[in-house]
């Protein structure tokens, strides 16, 4: 497999992943508006969960991209490092815009002029506020992912370069 390639799959698990992630936060909305039974929700409740453990392991677990932004940056050579601060950085500000968006959403979802039209925010609101966390935690390793291929063991065992 080639570094490229290896990326390009790399991409389309860490997509995977956060795709998995938004149809689990659009989840109780989609139930609440088709009000599916407890089959349905009996059924796509541990498959969502399963979708997004099974893309996890894929895109962050086997990679060791998540090993990579959570390890102590003592234990890291300094282009790792470096790596990791870069990837933090813009993750922070992503996810600053991003929970800026969700409280606004989740307010003005409250709101008596805009709450006809908002909807659908309440029921997704306790899922969101997981969604994020995880999107906190993981979207270091996904722009390291997304950026470039790392040069750390689990990357270059997973794309066969070793």
């Amino acid at each position: 497999m080639t570094r490229e390639h290896a990326r390009t799959e790399i991409r389309g698990w860490v997509m995977a992943n956060y795709g998995t992630t938004l149809f689990a936060v659009l989840l109780p909305a989609l139930i609440q508006q088709l009000e599916l039974n407890w089959m349905w929700i009996a059924t796509l409740i541990p498959v969502t969960v399963f979708g997004i453990a099974f893309t996890h392991a894929r895109a962050f677990g086997r990679t060791s991209l998540w090993s990579l932004t959570h390890a102590n940056p003592n234990e890291l050579d300094e282009r790792e490092r470096g790596l990791a601060h870069d990837a933090l950085a813009t993750s922070y500000t992503w996810i600053t815009v991003v929970l800026l968006l969700a409280m606004y959403l989740i307010i003005f979802s409250h709101d008596e002029l805009l709450a006809p039209y908002l909807i659908w925010v309440k029921p997704i609101a306790p899922v969101l506020a997981a969604a994020l966390i995880y999107a906190a935690h993981t979207l270091p390793g996904a722009i390291i992912g997304w950026t470039q291929l790392p040069t750390t063991g689990g990357v270059e065992q997973y794309a066969g370069l070793e």
